[in-house]
């Protein structure tokens, strides 16, 4: 199609990894405000947030945030094969983590939590599938990445293909234990660390503290994948 739509797409990419890492690490900073206030360590609220993110507060800056994408930045400046085995180590340890997750809240699942199943109708469906596919960006990456592989033809299909479907299966368990732990109006402010807050109501503090853990490391990999396709680098 020529060089002028590839210079459109590619920009387009740039903004929308630079987006979702921006997103991404706002999360992170959230969880880790949770694991720091388990050991009794408070952040200034007014570095926690950008201006205006937070009503009825005065925020600055999100220092966390922009401290971890530094860091990752950094890290990706070493090379691709150093970044791997960081994002493979912490890919498994989140993946234990949320498989915890399912298996400590299915003890505490009220399926009276769950009627009416769907709320707000069909409706409701349409705009929580839009706004649910959000978090299924990054998943490219695994095309973005193929001159890495040894077997392009048969390893892209299968890495494709096996991450969407594990990672949808994973989504559906932690999205069916939390919402039948708590209902789902009980979340509103509790945004920013919701699987967190699920399992402190059911009184597993030690869950909530692995949970944060886990979050913290989960959103690590998926900021590292994202920029690492916004900053390629050659080992």
């Amino acid at each position: 199609m020529g060089e002028f739509f590839a210079w459109i797409i590619g920009w387009d990419l740039i903004l929308e990894y630079l987006l979702a890492v921006s997103a991404v690490s706002a999360g992170w900073s959230g969880y880790f405000k949770s694991l720091l206030g388990g050991f009794g360590i408070d952040l200034p609220v007014a570095l926690t947030a950008a201006p205006g993110a937070v009503e009825g507060v005065t925020t600055y800056f999100n220092l966390p945030a922009f401290l971890i994408v530094m860091f990752l930045a950094g890290l990706l400046a070493l090379g691709v094969k150093k970044s791997k085995r960081v994002n493979n180590i912490m890919v498994i340890i989140k993946v234990a983590v949320v498989v915890l997750i399912i298996l400590v809240g299915a003890f505490y699942v009220k399926p009276a939590n769950w009627s009416p199943f769907l709320p707000f109708g069909v409706v409701g469906v349409s705009q929580a599938a839009a706004l649910l596919f959000f978090a299924f960006i990054g998943f490219d990456a695994v095309a973005s990445a193929a001159e890495e592989t040894r077997n392009p033809s048969k390893d892209l299909p299968k890495g494709i293909l096996s991450s969407l479907g594990i990672c949808a299966l994973l989504y559906l368990g932690v999205s069916l234990v939390l919402t039948g732990v708590l209902p789902f109006t009980e979340f509103k402010g509790h945004e920013d660390s919701p699987v967190a807050y699920a399992m402190s109501v059911t009184g597993q503090d030690w869950v909530v503290g692995v949970i944060n853990v886990g979050a913290i490391l989960g959103m690590t990999t998926v900021m590292l994948v994202m920029l690492f396709l916004r900053c390629p680098v050659m080992d």
